[in-house]
Order: structure tokens, then sequence, then C-alpha cells
């Protein structure tokens, strides 16, 4: 038993360190100039190592994507907890302003795709995103109708916390990483 937990932490560790690789590696050089071996490098852990948990460049950007979407999308959690439009809305704008200081990186990466027409992660953006807003603006929508925030589109106000929210690192932020 004991075994087993040890391979699942080294596991879970090989995979945090990759990822983070990865992430600094595709916004330093986009998707086309990363290299697995740049990543390998970066990570030091052998090549063969980095194909072992992800077995194509594709399948660790897809990856990187993930992660750095799930974390923003689980800042709106707050929203689920507060009957407060003005609590809410605050603390998730807070939260995602946070997360822009403190993985900038991502922020690049997720601009980069975007601009890019999201190629790698367009279906993500058409079930899991989507299915975001769709319940998030559920939430908005009640609390219009319960008078607590004056009429707005859901979507353009998540659009705009997006929008405003979305920062891309500065020389300083990548002497950093």
């Amino acid at each position: 038993m004991a075994t087993i937990k040890a391979k699942a932490a080294v596991r879970e560790e090989n995979v945090r360190i990759i990822l983070e690789a990865a992430e600094a590696v595709f916004a330093e050089h986009g998707f086309s100039g990363a290299t697995t071996a740049a990543i390998a490098a970066r990570a030091r852990l052998p090549k063969a190592n980095v194909h072992y948990y992800f077995p194509s460049k594709e399948d660790l950007y897809r990856a990187v994507m993930a992660r750095v979407l799930d974390t923003w999308l689980a800042a709106a959690s707050v929203m689920e907890h507060s009957d407060d439009p003005g609590e809410a809305l605050t603390r998730y704008i807070e939260a995602k302003m946070e997360m822009s200081r403190t993985m900038p990186l991502g922020s690049r990466i997720f601009a980069s795709e975007i601009l890019r027409g999201a190629p790698a992660i367009a279906d993500h953006l058409e079930t899991t995103l989507k299915d975001w807003l769709a319940s998030r603006s559920l939430i908005v929508r009640r609390w219009i109708v319960e008078g607590k925030l004056v009429p707005i589109e859901p979507r353009t106000l998540f659009y705009m916390i997006w929008a405003t929210t979305q920062t891309m690192p500065t020389s300083r932020d990548r002497s950093r990483s």
C-alpha cells in the first residue's frame, strides 16, 4: 500500500513539474516554437519522462490549457455561496486579478490561444466553458429578477470581467519564471 502511494506521489510531482515547465516554455515560445526537448530541459527530466506522461506536445499543451482554465473557472465558485451580487462579483474579480498576477504565463498562453482562434481548446470552450457560463448566467438572472442587480446580459457581464482581468506578463514577470 505504501509503495502504491509513493508511486502516485512521484507521478503527481512529475506531472506538476512538467506542467510548470511546459507553461513557461509555451509562454516564451508559443505552441509552434516550443519543443518537448525544451520542456524536458526546463523540467530537468529526461525527454522520455515527458513523453511517458504526455505522449505528444499537443497533449501537453492541452493539459496546460486545461489547468489554466480549470483554475480560472474554479474562482467563480464564490458566486454559488453568496446571495449578494456585489460581494460575489467583487470576490470573483479579486480572485481573477490575483490569478492574473500569480499565473501570468497562463494568462499569456490563453491570450495567444484565443488570438489564434482557439484551435487547441475549442472543444473545451464549447463544453466546459459553455456549461460554466450557463450556470453562472442563471445566478445573474436570479439576482436581476430579485432586484439585486440592474438588468444586464450575463454573457456581456462575464466577457467584461474576463477582458478587464486578463493581463499579459511584463518583462519583470517573465524574468521571475
